[in-house]
């Protein structure tokens, strides 16, 4: 398995904006082939900030994707304005995964 996180910090004149490309980028996304799971994380409630973790059956598979028309439709809307910083990506391989037994069992 593959992890990519991506760290958007959100400029707040363009939040809404940005959050509104952000889910035309994730209907996009959901539907590749190799797409295992998608979360979207707030590091805290008051900030614009979203971190995007991916996780991709292969690494190949998260590469097709950038490389895609599909990626090119998914990230149209996303204008540099929308953010206060640089977006960082981080590619990560996934080494080990584990679930509570607990919360698997529910």
């Amino acid at each position: 398995m593959f992890a990519v996180i991506a760290r958007f910090p959100a400029a707040r004149d363009h939040q809404d904006a940005f959050n509104q490309s952000l889910q035309k980028s994730l209907e996009i996304t959901r539907q590749q082939p190799g797409l295992v799971a998608y979360q979207v994380l707030a590091p805290r409630p008051s900030t614009p900030t979203r971190v995007c973790l991916m996780l991709w059956r292969r690494r190949e598979d998260f590469q097709t994707f950038v490389k895609s028309e599909a990626s090119q439709r998914a990230h149209a809307d996303v204008r540099p304005e929308h953010f206060d910083e640089t977006p960082v990506l981080e590619q990560l391989d996934v080494l080990e995964t584990w679930h509570a037994e607990a919360e698997a069992a529910t």
